[in-house]
């Protein structure tokens, strides 16, 4: 399968996935207004206001997400001059695919992993932490972004950002950060980077670190071990593997 239908695949799921979360959303907020029709009297104004609310946070919970995302990671932009690796990589691998760029932050962590948020491909953002430009040589490096640039362009970071959002609601996550969506960006690192090994030895390094930042982020960075959200990284390099 090439990148490219593999992408499109991807972005067909987050789509169906993200738009069963506004059902739900939806759903839950209308009958909220209902009940409070039903108890207060209110006619179809309670209803009306429910649907009304719904709509709003559906609509401004992506921007939400990604501004908390970043304020709580304590993200900030990447000086293009003082980390020309880490754009010059990210900028590469764009071209390369043809898709946009995302803008770049860098939290001042030991800690070695990455996060993307966004909205959709031409309002996103990638993280990285200094451990992890540190600590990682190129085609590992180049790996990781790939990963994260995937969640972007196929639309699962806007996902897990509404995730961020709305806060971990009980079974909430499992749609906007399903397992499956670590494997898709893997896959589709992979493919873009056409060397699966440079992810595969990222992983390994990543494996023992714990994610910085507070925990309503965890489901966000590409390692994160014993959150449920993700599937355990001897599957994910078994995976790799096989390509």
């Amino acid at each position: 399968m090439s990148a490219v239908v593999l992408l499109h695949e991807q972005i067909a799921a987050n789509r169906r996935a993200y738009q069963r979360c506004v059902a739900l959303l939806v759903g839950g907020l209308a009958l909220f207004g209902l009940l409070v029709t039903l108890v207060l009297g209110l006619g179809v104004g309670g209803l009306g206001a429910g649907l009304g609310l719904a709509v709003l946070v559906v609509g401004f919970a992506p921007g939400v997400g990604e501004r908390a995302a970043l304020r709580d990671a304590g993200a900030d932009p990447a000086d293009p001059e003082r980390l020309p690796r880490y754009h010059n990589l990210v900028n590469g691998l764009c071209q390369a695919a043809g898709l946009p760029m995302p803008r770049l932050y860098v939290v001042d962590s030991d800690a070695a992993n990455a996060f993307s948020v966004g909205r959709d491909p031409e309002r996103a953002a990638l993280v990285v932490t200094r451990g992890l430009l540190a600590g990682l040589n190129r085609v590992e490096l180049e790996g990781v972004l790939a990963h994260e640039l995937n969640h972007i362009w196929s639309w699962g970071a806007r996902l897990a950002t509404l995730g961020v959002a709305l806060g971990r609601v009980p079974g909430l996550l499992r749609l906007v950060a399903p397992p499956r969506r670590e494997f898709d960006a893997d896959e589709g690192s992979a493919r873009l980077t056409r060397y699966p090994p440079g992810l595969v030895s990222a992983l390994r390094k990543l494996a023992a670190g714990e994610p910085p930042g507070p925990p309503n982020l965890r489901h966000l960075w590409i390692v994160a071990p014993d959150d449920d959200t993700r599937p355990p990284l001897p599957e994910r390099i078994a995976a790799l593997q096989e390509l």
